[in-house]
């Protein structure tokens, strides 16, 4: 409440007053979007100022439909921008957000905005699987990969030891990842791997995953003499016909094998 009276150096005049009632502020404006970054999966955001607002809180929740009722909300912290960019990367979810003003006195009714990414292109890539090495004491193989397109959100490792019968889960990596270090189990077990790029347009459909095949790796076979080689010693071991008992040696990272 306030008061307000006129003076001079004769006298001063009669009060006149006024009261002012604080109200809890406006409800913003609609909420909008504004340009969408598909590499960083950020959206821009804002919404319209409202009147007597001193704050704005802001809520946040990821789904798979448009309706607000079907979201629980969380206050959006410093932490939550780069899950709602993950999330807007991986595409296909609806990123559901509620503003409402704030002032000391109370806060005004939600507005909600829901914004739905684009579902990315399916990636690609690797375009190569190579074996750069291997750690005959610990069984460590180390292997790489290129090509694979921004837009994977992770990397399938799968590999097989019967041929490709059979294929078993190795690791899932993120999909920036570019190599994998592998455990060999079996000197002379046939290993193959093979990788692909997934994201939310191809995660639910394994069957159209493309896959990018290594070599085959033998552990006893890493860094052995070349087939020429061996063919040549095997010729001229079995070039004595009148011998009864062959023997011959091969060297590799494992070690010396006799037979």
């Amino acid at each position: 409440s306030f008061r307000v009276r006129a003076e001079n150096n004769v006298g001063v005049s009669e009060w006149v007053y006024g009261t002012y009632v604080p109200s809890a502020p406006a409800v913003p404006g609609e909420i909008s979007f504004g340009a969408y970054d598909a590499t960083t999966g950020k959206v821009e955001m804002s919404w319209g100022a409202a009147a007597g607002a001193t704050r704005y809180r802001v809520e946040y929740a990821v789904g798979e439909t448009t309706d607000p009722a079907d979201f629980a909300f969380s206050e959006m912290t410093s932490g939550d921008t780069e899950r709602l960019s993950n999330v807007g990367k991986n595409g296909g979810y609806v990123m559901s957000f509620r503003v409402r003003a704030e002032n000391n006195v109370g806060v005004s009714e939600w507005v909600y905005g829901t914004y739905v990414p684009a579902i990315p292109e399916v990636p690609t890539g690797p375009t190569a699987i190579a074996f750069d090495s291997f750690d005959a004491a610990t069984g460590k193989l180390s292997m790489s990969w290129t090509g694979v397109s921004d837009t994977a959100d992770r990397i399938r490792v799968e590999y097989t030891v019967d041929g490709g019968k059979t294929w078993n889960h190795s690791q899932t990596l993120a999909g920036n990842a570019t190599g994998r270090v592998a455990t060999i189990q079996g000197a002379r077990t046939t290993y193959q791997f093979r990788v692909c790029a997934i994201n939310k347009a191809n995660a639910d459909a394994p069957e159209t995953w493309t896959w990018t095949y290594s070599d085959t790796f033998q552990a006893s076979a890493w860094n052995a003499p070349v087939g020429d080689a061996v063919s040549e010693a095997f010729a001229e071991l079995f070039a004595d016909d009148t011998a009864d008992v062959f023997w011959f040696e091969l060297e590799n990272a494992l070690g010396k094998r006799s037979k």
